[in-house]
């Protein structure tokens, strides 16, 4: 069988898209003609089909070395090697491929892609606009040239024109993403799908979107249809292994580009989910090492590291994530949460740490409240202000967090049968679950708390007549109000003045918890964690000093923290 007839058979294997078939071929071949360029640029091309640019590249320069017909397998391999990321190579590929044939439209393109990448944007425009000029009609030209001018206007034109094809509706995607518009993304983006054309990049972009969107059910389909199109696209692999928790797709990704900080970090959160800590450690190392300017892998690599009780190196991590970005709420609330652990074992390192964050940081709530409790300081200013964007924070995981950690209160409440009749003050009503428990056609109930964020979910559970975003000492000392019960359900442990609220309580009956301090606490002492612990002798004189004579008290488990029991007290007054 000749080397003639082989070659046809692999070419026409490669045109029907049978590709194994066709490198099979293509290496019989070439294991008695090794430098044959025409097969070494079939398996070039098969390669880069297969989305392996750098073994299409060696293909290609081998060929280079004995072939005269150069231009094609320039052009090839300034696409390989642009693909693997060595733009500047590629630039200099189509350099020569452009030496040869000057007015290659599609080189000139290409090579303004390439100039758009390293942020070169004039130099990007001129070879774009040397394509159109050779060819007035060449649609990607011009939208290249709309796109990186940002001008919505022109590729809604070049759509309207140009009804086939799906590259101007993907580019209007795009820019209106990158603008936030999620709506006018979504609505050029679905447009695009349906074309004939759409392809690989316009399902992973109608993902991300969608994704943006907040739509996973949609966004996992576009990626799937990524994939039937192109089964390497690392974006479409990392996306889909996240939402189908599939690790093989993950591992996958990490095949295909090992160096990808994303992939290290998802396959991370994975094996953490999954309880295989240490793996999930040696993932995300791996991602901070490749991308250390990113402060949510330092953050998250902390995480891990705190739960096995690395509380030193997590503090670092912690730190350098909310030096990087002092914005983020989470970094700072990991960052305290640890120092308080930290405190438990070395008190004078965790106050050092606490009292420099607190200096370098004096506007940061959870700084200076962290400094100050291990100090045993309480600023009442800066207390409201932590408490806020604390539970701003915390909404979202609150009723899981309860449940975690076998918060006791509201089931001992009901235990004892409390009758709750009139009129209701929910102070600290969070998320609403004192109301979704015991509002009932016999009351009206009013919810007070700090953070909007837990305001707007106790909105959800449709059981408070009224609900307010206040500060409860300050709601009570403006509002001389007559209610029937107050409850304080898991909110004395972050107020200072119970004097306050007893004063201006006006004889409602109250329902409270406290956390129960050591015997030889008379009063009140606030912990390192930053919340107060009280005597309920304590407690019980200032009812009494206020007139209140029926005061039941019933000893409970709070909560659980870090395994162990938190002892605390109801108290009912009628």
């Amino acid at each position: 069988m000749s080397y003639d007839f082989l070659f046809q058979k692999a070419n026409r294997y490669y045109v029907e898209g049978a590709l194994e078939q066709a490198e099979q071929l293509c290496r019989i071949i070439l294991e008695t003609a090794p430098d044959n360029p025409d097969v070494l640029n079939m398996l070039g091309l098969i390669a880069q089909a297969k989305g392996f640019p750098n073994e299409a590249i060696d293909c290609f320069y081998k060929a280079l070395k004995t072939t005269t017909d150069k231009l094609p397998l320039y052009f090839s391999l300034a696409v390989s090697l642009a693909s693997s990321g060595r733009l500047h190579e590629a630039m200099a590929a189509y350099q020569k491929v452009l030496t040869i044939k000057p007015d290659l439209k599609e080189a000139h393109n290409n090579l303004g892609g390439l100039y758009e990448r390293l942020d070169r944007p004039q130099e990007a425009l001129a070879e774009y606009q040397t394509a159109l000029d050779i060819d007035k009609n060449y649609l990607e030209a011009a939208v290249n040239i709309a796109s990186l001018n940002q001008d919505k206007n022109k590729l809604q034109q070049l759509a309207q024109n140009n009804p086939n094809t799906s590259l101007p509706l993907y580019y209007l995607a795009r820019l209106e993403a990158k603008d936030q518009n999620t709506k006018g993304a979504l609505e050029h983006i679905k447009e695009a799908v349906v074309k004939a054309d759409a392809a690989a990049e316009v399902f992973l972009l109608a993902g991300e979107i969608f994704l943006q969107a907040g739509n996973k059910t949609a966004a996992a389909d576009a990626f799937r249809h990524t994939l039937s199109f192109n089964p390497k696209s690392v974006p479409a692999l990392i996306n889909l292994g996240v939402y189908e928790n599939d690790e093989k797709l993950l591992k996958e990704a990490l095949d295909i580009e090992p160096d990808n900080a994303e992939a290290h970090a998802d396959y991370a959160n994975l094996l953490y989910k999954q309880k295989r800590t240490l793996e999930a450690l040696e993932e995300y190392r791996k991602a901070v090492v490749l991308r250390p300017d990113l402060p949510e892998l330092s953050n998250n690599l902390g995480l891990i590291l705190k739960d096995i009780g690395e509380y030193e190196q997590a503090l670092d991590l912690f730190l350098d994530a909310f030096m990087k970005n002092r914005k983020i709420k989470e970094f700072s609330i990991n960052l305290a949460e640890t120092l308080v652990l930290w405190h438990q074992k070395n008190p004078e390192q965790a106050t050092k740490i606490a009292d420099d964050w607190a200096r370098v940081a004096p506007d940061n709530s959870f700084a200076v409240h962290t400094s100050n409790a291990f100090h045993g300081i309480s600023v009442p200013e800066n207390d409201i202000k932590y408490a806020e964007e604390l539970f701003d924070a915390f909404a979202p995981s609150y009723e899981k967090t309860m449940k975690d950690i076998k918060y006791a209160a509201l089931n001992k409440i009901k235990e004892l049968n409390i009758s709750f009749r009139g009129n209701v003050l929910d102070l600290g009503c969070g998320t609403g679950l004192a109301g979704k428990n015991f509002h009932n056609a016999q009351n009206t109930f009013t919810g007070v708390d700090i953070s909007q964020n837990m305001i707007n979910l106790a909105y959800t559970t449709a059981s408070y007549d009224k609900l307010i975003k206040q500060d409860i000492i300050t709601y009570l000392q403006q509002n001389n109000l007559k209610y029937d019960i107050i409850l304080l359900i898991d909110v004395l442990d972050y107020v200072y003045d119970f004097e306050s609220v007893v004063k201006n309580a006006n004889k409602a009956s109250l329902v409270f918890t406290i956390e129960n301090a050591a015997a030889e606490i008379v009063s009140l002492s606030p912990t390192a964690s930053g919340r107060y612990q009280h005597n309920p002798a304590y407690i019980e004189k200032i009812l009494l000093n206020a007139g209140y004579t029926s005061i039941k008290k019933y000893p409970l488990v709070l909560r659980q923290e870090n395994g162990e029991d938190i002892a605390g007290t109801l108290f009912f007054t009628e």
